[in-house]
């Protein structure tokens, strides 16, 4: 199955794609926020295209910092259920935006959304298979 990581922010949002099958996930997309209307008719193109099984989606769940931005992703994902018949899945993102900045450092990219929803979806893979 093909599973699709998000990697939700107010400004941007980041897409990474992989298959449970081989457990390897990649960067795929970024794409600007723009308001919600907006963002869930991209997902349904891009669930459609794709033919996405299943969404994981990026939890902060350490640090108080990131109260505010855990409400935000809570608030997204309730919406999402109602946009898409899939099954959503949250885990833990905490930390993967310091790691996709750290292996991009010496790239100079710094488009670092999509690399972040890599790492959300290969953790995921690989908490599945133990």
């Amino acid at each position: 199955m093909t599973y699709l990581a998000i990697d939700y922010g107010s400004k941007h949002i980041g897409f990474a794609l992989g298959d449970d099958e081989i457990g390897i996930a990649s960067p795929f997309r970024i794409i600007e926020n723009k308001g919600a209307d907006q963002l869930f008719t991209q997902l349904k193109n891009l669930i459609k295209e794709e033919v996405i099984a299943s969404v994981v989606v990026g939890m902060p769940l350490l640090g108080t910092a990131d109260m505010r931005q855990r409400a935000e992703v809570e608030q997204f994902v309730t919406i999402l259920k109602e946009h898409i018949s899939i099954p959503i899945h949250t885990y833990d993102e905490s930390f993967t935006s310091q790691e996709a900045q750290q292996r991009l450092k010496d790239t100079g990219q710094k488009k670092d959304h999509a690399v972040a929803a890599m790492l959300i979806l290969q953790s995921f893979f690989d908490s599945q298979r133990r």
